[in-house]
């Protein structure tokens, strides 16, 4: 089990740099199993950071531009847990960079379905960075 942990591990990485939450997809997943379980590892990571701190806020940046142009499909169960960590009132923005347009439609879709008005879609990940660090 410990050993799947490690092998998903490089596939998504999730960090943390001052306040942002840096979430960054070198794989897709290639199952809906396998994208589910990946969105759920991503999760579990991010509640372990909220829940350090319970009364600091937080941005999230998701970084899918190593995955290039070929896009993302996100089955249910991965949009339903992106929207519940996504509605987490400790996360103030939640920005999202991609070379493909699907992922904001994504973003559209999740933000709605996790009542959060404050996320955004780039293909540029400076500009996306100079978003989360500005002043709401």
């Amino acid at each position: 089990m410990n050993e799947d942990r490690e092998v998903s591990k490089k596939k998504i990485e999730v960090s943390l740099d001052n306040s942002t939450i840096k979430i960054v997809h070198n794989s897709a997943g290639e199952t809906h199993e396998e994208k589910v379980a990946l969105i759920e590892e991503v999760a579990s990571d991010v509640l372990s950071i909220l829940n350090k701190d319970t009364q600091k806020n937080y941005d999230v940046i998701v970084d899918f531009v190593p995955l290039g142009k070929k896009g993302v499909f996100l089955p249910s169960g991965a949009r339903s847990m992106a929207a519940l960590m996504m509605s987490n009132k400790q996360i103030k923005k939640w920005a999202v960079v991609s070379k493909t347009k699907i992922m904001k439609v994504t973003l559209g879709f999740v933000s709605k379905l996790a009542g959060k008005k404050n996320t955004k879609w780039f293909s540029d990940k400076e500009k996306a960075l100079q978003w989360i660090k500005a002043k709401a």
